[in-house]
């Protein structure tokens, strides 16, 4: 049977009774780990299997989100507040939420606060990003948002790629275009130009990724903020230096210009790539090959 926790809001003051002590027990280690960092509610009552604590006043994520929904630069912030909010939580706790209830996360004068700590625990930073990101695409948001979400947390959490795979798949399993989101969430975005080209439309079909690279092939100069300028003599070797410094799962290789032939994004694992990379002869056509290979 269900344990069950009966709130009450009177006077400014949020009033939670807990049936299952350690439900109780889980929420109040919590606030006590938690005192004094600004993160949560201050506590004004406390005994076995009671809670009162302030109410908070604001706005919560999950209306914030639905306002900024094709503001891509109000919700850029809105994603850094967060990260900042969580960055500090996990430092406190080394737990995880263990639920995506951005309903729960209100913004004050001060910055988000968390209320309710019913389901958190042991685990990786990853499942709870997953776990937004599932989130966002059933609350109706375009996929440019959970991939721009991805993309600052992968900055400001330093995000495992394989664990974040690992989990994205649990929590999408059967959703229409997983498999395509997946990939783009857990990639380095290549730009690979030769000077032909303007990079504009290169460089903003993948502003998103989590890592975004522009490799200068021979003479030529470009950048772009966001994205660490490679300079080689050829593809291979771009391909090469990339895969083997990027921290993300996959490559998602746009050619600009006349650089390589074929005219669409090439996707490959970097793990594949460079294994491809060791066996191919110098005359290779690269991308070419690669592209037979897309996952």
């Amino acid at each position: 049977m269900p344990s069950e926790i009966k709130t009450e809001f009177a006077d400014g003051l949020v009033r939670r009774q807990y049936s299952s002590h350690i439900d109780y027990s889980r929420e109040s280690n919590v606030y006590e780990k938690l005192k004094g960092t600004g993160l949560v509610a201050e506590i004004t009552r406390q005994f076995d299997g009671f809670i009162e604590r302030v109410f908070v006043e604001g706005p919560s994520f999950a209306e914030l989100f639905e306002k900024y929904a094709h503001d891509l630069p109000k919700l850029a912030g809105l994603y850094e507040e967060l990260c900042r909010w969580y960055n500090a939580y996990r430092e406190a706790t080394k737990l995880i939420l263990g639920e995506a209830a951005p309903e729960k996360f209100i913004l004050s004068k001060e910055g988000f606060v968390y209320v309710d700590f019913e389901n958190v625990r042991p685990g990786f930073a990853e499942q709870d990003i997953a776990a937004f990101v599932k989130w966002m695409l059933s609350a109706g948001g375009d996929p440019q948002a959970a991939k721009l979400f991805v993309c600052v947390c992968t900055n400001k959490l330093e995000l495992h790629s394989e664990r974040l795979e690992k989990s994205l798949k649990a929590e999408l399993e059967g959703e229409e275009g997983a498999d395509d989101l997946i990939f783009f969430l857990i990639c380095a975005g290549v730009v690979l130009y030769d000077g032909s080209a303007p990079t504009d439309s290169a460089t903003a079909s993948l502003a998103m990724a989590p890592e975004r690279y522009i490799a200068v092939i021979g003479a030529g100069a470009a950048s772009c903020p966001g994205f660490e300028t490679i300079r080689t003599d050829s593809i291979r070797d771009a391909i090469a230096v990339i895969a083997r410094r990027t921290n993300q799962r996959n490559l998602l290789l746009q050619p600009c210009g006349a650089v390589g032939s074929l005219p669409a994004p090439v996707r490959v694992s970097k793990d594949l790539a460079l294994d491809l990379l060791i066996d191919l002869s110098e005359d290779a056509d690269v991308l070419e090959v690669l592209s037979l290979h897309d996952e």
